[in-house]
């Protein structure tokens, strides 16, 4: 049985957010996507900047976070989500315009559980997309700290 996947998509793009609930919705997936639109919005809101965060989230499933973000980049989020003891398995998948082996390598390195080319091709992107959503909504949950507020 799927469950509902409960997404933190990092992005500084208004128009790939929009992409990304396009894709759920038209292929009516089981996600709903929480918004943070740079490394430090979403450090904040999973509770790794300070304790003022008044939209803090909890129960994150998956982070997914576009490598090219102001300030800190994906790479430099998933580096601090795995020093963290809350997020340090919270799986977190970059997506990325670049497809450098390099970075690729970086992210997996980071612990990354994806790296993946933004297809330029809606119906594409919208596979991936359903890919993803669909793997995570079928894999037994891992009982992360953060749904326990420790």
């Amino acid at each position: 049985m799927s469950r509902c996947v409960r997404m933190l998509l990092v992005e500084d793009e208004a128009v790939d957010v929009m992409t990304m609930r396009r894709a759920i919705d038209r292929r009516d997936l089981p996600a709903s996507v929480l918004v943070a639109g740079s490394a430090e919005d979403a450090m904040e809101r999973l509770g790794l900047a300070g304790e003022g965060a008044s939209d803090r989230i909890e129960g994150v499933d998956l982070v997914v976070a576009d490598l090219k973000l102001p300030r800190l980049s994906g790479l430099e989020l998933l580096e601090r989500l795995r020093a963290s003891e809350r997020h340090a398995i919270t799986p977190c998948i970059v997506l990325s315009t670049s497809g450098q082996e390099s970075e690729a390598a970086r992210a997996y390195a980071l612990g990354a559980a994806g790296y993946f080319v933004k297809p330029l091709a809606f119906d594409e992107y919208a596979n991936l997309v359903e890919s993803i959503v669909t793997f995570y909504a079928r894999a037994m949950p891992i009982p992360f700290m953060s749904r326990t507020g420790a």
